[in-house]
C-alpha cells in the first residue's frame, strides 16, 4: 500500500514545479490582494464540489444499475412455476424398490 502523506507530499511538490512554470513564482512570491486570494480559494472550492458531485453521480449510477441486476437476476424465484415440474436428468435408482 502506499504511503498517502508521501503522495500528498509528491503531489505538492509537483503543483509547485507547475505553478513556477506557469506563472513564473511560487505562492509564497505572489503579491495577489487577500480579496484576491480569497476569490482563488472560493474557485478552486467551487471546482473540488463539481467533480465531488460527478464522482457521487458516477457512484450512485453504479450502484442503481447493480441494483437493477439484481433485482432481474437474483430475484427469489416463485416455487409455483415448478409445481408438477421433474427434471429430466434427474437418475433415480431401478434397483428401488425391488429388494
Amino acid at each position: 500500500m502506499k504511503d498517502t502523506e508521501y503522495e500528498v507530499i509528491k503531489d505538492i511538490v509537483e503543483r509547485q514545479k507547475m505553478g513556477i512554470k506557469k506563472y513564473g513564482t511560487t505562492v509564497a512570491g505572489n503579491e495577489l490582494t487577500l480579496r484576491q486570494w480569497l476569490q482563488h480559494s472560493y474557485e478552486e472550492c467551487l471546482d473540488m464540489a463539481i467533480y465531488i458531485k460527478r464522482t457521487m453521480q458516477e457512484i450512485d449510477a453504479q450502484y442503481s444499475a447493480k441494483k437493477d441486476y439484481e433485482k432481474i437476476h437474483l430475484a427469489p424465484v416463485d416455487a409455483t412455476l415448478f409445481a408438477g415440474y421433474t427434471n429430466p436428468l434427474k437418475t433415480t435408482n431401478p434397483l428401488k424398490g425391488k429388494e
